[in-house]
Formats: C-alpha cells, structure tokens, sequence
C-alpha cells in the first residue's frame, strides 16, 4: 500500500511539472509578442535598410506591401544575407526589400497572389509600387493609367501609384517597362463589374512603354498610334478577334521634335506631364485635341477618321466612349464619336490602362520537336504539344512561348508504349514514378524511387527536431530566458498565437467601403468574434462618424478614438 501511494505520488507530482512547464512557456512567448515590439526602432517606411554581416540579427519594424505593420529580421540563409519576417511566416516576393521583375514574375513566385499592391524593380533601380491583376487573362498585369471621364487630354502624369479608384493619372515611374501586352479597359461607373468594352494589345515585339506609340511599323507618319501589333484579344468573349489590324490610331503624328501629341505622350510616360500630353510646356496652352484607343474586327486600321469596334478618348475634340455587343464582330464606333451598327456612345467613361511584360509561366504552353530519318535518308519532324503523347508532323511555332523541358510525362506503360524510340528522349511515367533514358533501343530507368533513403531522411529530421525541443527543455529547467527567447525568436520556434490575431473571420464585402452609398444592411446577424476587415471593404475600420448614408448602412458604426500601433504592443486587427 505504501509502495503503490509512492507511485501515485510521483506520477502526480510528475503531472504537475508537466504542466506548469507549459504554463511557463505560454507565459514566456505571450511575454515575447507584448514586450518583443515595443523594443524594436519603427522605421515608419517600406525600406528596411541593408542587411549584411553589420545588421545581422538586427530586428525592425517597417510597412509591408499592404501598409501593414511587420517585423523583419537580417538573417543569413545559404550565404545570402536577407530581411524575413521574424515568424517566418510569410513569402516576402513582392516587398520592397524583394520586389519582382514585373508582375508575372511574382506571380510565378507566388502561385496564390491576389489582385493587390506589390512592389517591382525595372534595370535595377529602385523598387516601384504598381498594382497587379493577377486575374484577368492569366493575370501579370500591373496598372500604368486610369482616368475616369472621356477626356484623354487633361489626365496628367506622376510618380504616384496609380490605383484602381484612385486619382486619374499615368504612370511616370515605368516608362522602362517591357510591353507585351496592352490592355484597355472601359466602364460605365467605377466598378470592373460595369466595364462594356476590354481588349488587349499582343505586340510583335516587346518595346518600352515610353514607346507606346509609334509612326511605323503600320501606323504612318501622317497619324500615329500603337504600331507593330500581333494581334487583339477581346477579353469580354474571351478570344482573339482579329489579326488584321496594324494600327490603332491615336493622334497626328506631329514631327517627332513638336512636344505635344503622340510624343508628348510617349513622354509622359517616362517623366511627369502635370497638364496632361495635349498641352504646351510653356504657354500651358491646349495644342492638340485628339488621343484615343481603339480596335477593329473589320478593317487593319482603326481611330479617327477610320471605324472601330470599340473605341475611347477624343477625335478632333469629339471625346466619348463607344462599343458594341459582347462578341460582337462588327464596326460599332465611326469618327466625331457617332454610333453605326447599334453601337452605344457614353460620354459616362472610366477607362483602366494596363501592361504585361511577359507571360505567367502557367499560361505556357509545353511542346517538343524531334526530326527521325526515314529508311530513304530523308529527315521529318514531329512534335509532341501540351500533355498529349501522341506525335504530330510539324515543328513547334513561335508564335507563343514554348516550354522546351525534353520530358515526356505519361500515365502509365500502356501510353508509353505509344511514345517514339528515340535515343536520347526523357520519359517519366506517372504510375511508376520513374524517369526512363531512351538508349540502344531500350528504356532505361534512370531515378528510380528510393524509398529506404527517403525513410532515413525522415527519420534523420525527426531526430533532429527531438533533439531541439530537448534543448528547449533544458533551457526552461536552467531558466536561461535570454537564451530561451533567442531560439524561440532566431531559431525557427513559432510563438503561441492569439485567437484575435489567427481566429477571425473576414469582412470584404465591397458594400462595406465608405465609397458604398446603400443603406440597406445591418450586422446584427453577426455572432460574437473576431473580424477582419480587408478585400473590397478596405482595411481598417472608421475613427470618424460619416454622413448617412454609407458604408452600405443608414447608420454606419465607426471607433471613436484611434487605432493601436504595433508599438504598442497589440496588432491592428
């Protein structure tokens, strides 16, 4: 009896230090997240400053992409000296301190980007912020212009972002940008989902956006315009409508040394225009009174004094917005903003100008051609497209960008067997998850599945991790909290994480944004938690009361006082 109470007590008492050692690890990081903070400098910008052998370890507090507050740490990471959030958390492609080339390349960085604000680097100079689209058409767009009436010539030109909803403007900041594509969108109010017109550009060859326009290549010296083009994509119907066209008409070409028109629109966007393109330097007098953008299914010319299936901006004055039915495949629009085969004319217009400068590598398309010589000596050539293992005569196009991995995937031997005895060629088969060498006439395996070594590597990391929160454990016993928070912080551990910060639900209804003018929503079917304001709703919620009605409610609710700041120790929810 006296053993067994022995034993009993030793297993309680061992209970109990269990868990006050867990106690004092939640103590300790809920410490860490209040105290940690409020020690770091607030850098009250998007730059981190450098990180190398100098800063390394150094902790600061900056805005991240969507102004939000984080916390970032200089580490060294394969021998590369780097900023990462202290959590390690979150993929940083797209920040200041590592922007992309252009849209598309943090797209294919970051497969689940959304449409937002992010920050990019043309021939090395300092980042940019642009906002992507990284939706529509494969998305890699980034926006270069808006402007929100039919008026083309009174849109200035700066170094600002320019934003969805933001002030009309062009974009000065990205003159050196590769075009690819150029796209125009065309609304009825100011909201994507009331656009009637959206087409895009594909150019022949990519140039610089401060040479959008061009008195070549199709268009003339006598007017020029956007030049050199492959061909259009309506993307309302989704698909190319017309290879034909060889300009689309923006203005006069005036002499290339006269400083207004279509060269003062190619300047605009490389250096700021605060009057717009149409307008003269010095007297700030209006000079020129054309500037549209327009497509044609029908003819290879479309713009002023030529028909358009869709068209925006001004023709000798005449300022307007025109287009026809989704898909349809007539001219809709004809000069002086006049309607022909039941167009629609709006001078209601708000107009989104984006470029891509390379294609998202998911909107590649894979293929591989090979030549075989025939018993005659004569050589023909097959090519393998896409996914299909089955070999068509012909060589791969250049007309789209081609993916040449020399791999054949199949799914299984079956297909295989359908695949040509090439010596050379690279098979992997799905069902057996080995990569075949086609040599002297046969299949050779050559990476075959290695389970035993993958099971040491488990185990090898397993061991590892064990060995870490051993070392963890010593710490807490010996009470050494400078070394503890070290390892939490540096080394990898995640801290405890609160409810509010990773337990909430979203509020993005656009209905909610202070721009909303409806009245007829209430949140009192709302349960008791945490939310999280963001999307079309915007990111914070209002410390000033509003006039009624908005933010989609006869009587919006607002915090009356300020916003806590990560100073302070708490995260803006």
């Amino acid at each position: 009896s006296l053993l067994a109470n022995c034993a009993a007590s030793k297993v309680n008492h061992s209970q109990v230090m269990n868990f006050a050692l867990a106690l004092f690890l939640l103590w300790c990081g809920l410490t860490i997240v209040e105290n940690f903070k409020q020690r770091i400098p607030a850098m009250n910008s998007y730059d981190p400053g450098t990180c190398n052998k100098a800063t390394h370890g150094k902790e600061v507090l900056v805005k991240d992409r969507t102004d939000e507050e984080i916390i970032l740490i200089c580490v060294k990471d394969e021998n590369v000296y780097q900023w990462k959030p202290t959590d390690g958390s979150k993929n940083t492609v797209g920040e200041f301190f590592n922007p992309g080339h252009n849209c598309s390349d943090i797209l294919d960085r970051l497969e689940d980007a959304k449409d937002g604000f992010y920050w990019i680097a043309l021939k090395r100079s300092n980042p940019v912020k642009v906002f992507c689209d990284m939706t529509t058409d494969g998305g890699g767009f980034m926006l270069v212009g808006r402007k929100r009436d039919s008026v083309t010539w009174t849109v200035p030109s700066n170094n600002r972002t320019v934003e969805p909803y933001g002030e009309p403007h062009w974009s000065s900041s990205l003159g050196d940008a590769p075009i690819l594509d150029f796209r125009v969108q065309m609304a009825t109010s100011e909201d994507f989902k009331a656009t009637k017109a959206h087409w895009s550009y594909r150019l022949r060859s990519k140039r610089p956006l401060k040479n959008l326009m061009m008195n070549t290549a199709g268009c003339d010296r006598r007017s020029a315009g956007i030049g050199d083009i492959a061909y259009v994509k309506d993307l309302l119907s989704k698909s190319i409508v017309t290879t034909k066209l060889r300009c689309s008409k923006f203005g006069f070409a005036y002499h290339h040394l006269v400083k207004f028109g279509w060269n003062k629109m190619n300047s605009c966007l490389q250096k700021p225009c605060p009057w717009g393109f149409a307008f003269h330097d010095v007297v700030k007098d209006q000079v020129d009174f054309y500037g549209g953008f327009s497509f044609s299914t029908a003819g290879s010319i479309s713009g002023m004094e030529y028909n358009a299936t869709a068209s925006v901006g001004c023709d000798n004055g005449y300022c307007c917005g025109c287009y026809g039915p989704v898909g349809g495949t007539k001219d809709y629009c004809a000069g002086h903003c006049k309607a022909i085969n039941d167009g629609i004319v709006t001078k209601t217009v708000f107009t989104w100008f984006w470029v891509r400068s390379s294609l998202p590598k998911r909107l590649w398309k894979k293929c591989m051609d090979y030549q075989v010589k025939k018993d005659n000596g004569k050589l023909i050539s097959y090519k393998l497209v896409g996914h299909s293992v089955i070999p068509v005569e012909g060589r791969c196009g250049k007309d789209f960008t081609l993916l040449h991995d020399g791999i054949v995937v199949v799914p299984d031997s079956s297909a295989a067997q359908k695949v040509p005895a090439i010596d050379g060629l690279l098979e992997y088969r799905k069902d057996k998850q080995e990569l075949y060498l086609r040599s002297n006439k046969t299949w050779n395996v050559l990476a075959p599945k290695e389970t035993d070594r993958t099971h040491k590597l488990n185990l090898d990391k397993i061991t590892k991790l064990e060995q870490n929160l051993t070392n963890l454990e010593n710490l807490v016993k010996k009470q050494d909290i400078d070394s503890l928070i070290t390892k939490l912080v540096k080394g990898g551990f995640l801290l405890p994480q609160r409810k509010e910060c990773f337990g909430y639900k979203w509020l993005n209804e656009s209905s909610r944004n202070k721009k909303s003018r409806a009245a007829n929503n209430c949140d009192d079917r709302l349960s008791t938690g945490w939310y999280r304001f963001g999307g079309g709703a915007g990111i914070k919620i209002l410390t000033s009361c509003l006039r009624s009605p908005q933010c989609g409610a006869a009587s919006p609710g607002w915090m009356n006082g300020t916003h806590p700041t990560v100073v302070q120790g708490k995260d803006i929810i």
